[in-house]
């Protein structure tokens, strides 16, 4: 399949890297707004052509799908002039700045049946994947809550674009990670609140992000997640996920592991179920056999065990893979990463990201955001 890519930042280059793990993909042009930079990656990646315009690149009859790494102030634009045009597209994360741009995308994606999908690459990961695959097969049980972080100490000279507004910050930038494992497990919350501290780092005076971030996320259900990012302070990156009948913690780094432990509930979760109910000793049918499955796991599986899925490369591959599978067989987004889901990671994001939470302040204030969520069609759980 051929490929162009938009942008020539460090994640252009890890993609192209991905790339070139997979067989039958041909990168044939990249492009950029500096037409040295554009030409310098060409060559330095052994990409036969190059252009200045990112709609030259959209335009070009040769390319089956588009990368867009550019800023992720402009990633709307882009993926909307490629549905447009009919050009399939993998948006680097996140997928927009906001939920209002992430639902327009969405929406085109659906109105012009254009192939579209956010590279959220921690989700294609191979023991994510597994992750996944045990928990919808009810090795926990229900899951009744997700926390995970992910923090790098950085500075605005090591790595300046963290400190844009436009395309950088400790939620925007790191907390889409913890905040989308959430999203996949959990759905979109219901009740959601942001602390963060913003800095005054920046090219100018007036720009100023969020440094430091915790969520606190609720649903009707009562599972809660915790979320936590930090562009200042290194974090142990790990994840939790909570159920019933056990729980998985996720090695660090949690956006591309390959380690994780299953550890078992000594105590079934029917017990739970009763005493929710108000009913104790009385069960239904759906309960019983819950209570019967953890037993028998209790009984038969070990109480904790080590799962071990290694990963080729640098990981970036197999969401390049998926977008191809989609496009062999004609879908227009993927059930890995669909599209209604990179939506509600931004609407959720959006709380800390609104006035109050994200503009100027002194790097010792806390702003705080509390928001309910509006009715709205249930999200369905990606697992």
């Amino acid at each position: 399949m051929r490929w162009g890519i938009i942008g020539t930042g460090y994640a252009a280059q890890q993609f192209i890297n991905g790339l070139r793990e997979l067989d039958d993909v041909n990168i044939r042009a990249v492009a950029s707004q500096s037409p040295h930079r554009a030409s310098q990656f060409a060559a330095q990646y052994s990409i036969d052509a190059f252009e200045s315009s990112y709609s030259d690149l959209i335009a070009r009859q040769d390319i089956d799908i588009v990368y867009i790494g550019a800023i992720a102030s402009l990633h709307h634009a882009l993926c909307m002039e490629c549905i447009e045009s009919g050009m399939p597209v993998v948006c680097e994360k996140p997928f927009a700045m906001n939920a209002d741009e992430a639902a327009e995308i969405a929406q085109a994606s659906e109105t012009y049946g254009v192939f579209c999908m956010e590279a959220m690459w921690s989700r294609f990961i191979p023991l994510h994947l597994r992750l996944r695959d045990l928990v919808a097969s009810g090795e926990i049980g229900e899951v009744m809550s997700v926390s995970a972080d992910f923090g790098l100490r950085q500075t605005p000279r090591s790595n300046p674009r963290l400190f844009r507004s436009d395309s950088g910050g400790a939620i925007l930038d790191l907390g889409v990670y913890p905040t989308s494992l959430a999203v996949q497990y959990l759905g979109e919350p219901d009740h959601v609140h942001w602390d963060c501290v913003n800095g005054r780092y920046g090219p100018d005076a007036l720009d100023s992000v969020n440094e430091r971030a915790v969520g606190a996320f609720r649903y009707k259900s009562g599972a809660l997640a915790t979320v936590a990012a930090d562009i200042v302070c290194e974090l142990p990156t790990q994840a939790t996920i909570v159920g019933t009948d056990g729980v998985i913690q996720i090695d660090t780094p949690m956006y591309r592991p390959d380690t994780a432990r299953l550890t078992r509930s000594a105590i079934p979760a029917g017990a739970f179920e009763s005493t929710r109910s108000g009913n104790l000793g009385l069960f239904n049918a759906k309960q019983k056999a819950r209570r019967i499955l953890s037993a028998v796991k209790r009984r038969c599986w070990p109480p904790y065990r080590t799962i071990h899925v290694g990963y080729r490369g640098n990981g970036y591959q197999y969401q390049a893979s998926e977008a191809m599978k989609c496009l062999q067989d004609g879908l227009v987004e993927s059930s890995i990463m669909p599209l209604d889901q990179s939506v509600a990671v931004l609407r959720t994001i959006d709380q800390a990201s609104r006035e109050g939470a994200s503009g100027q302040a002194d790097p010792q204030d806390f702003q705080t955001k509390t928001t309910e969520r509006a009715s709205a069609p249930p999200l369905k759980v990606v697992i």
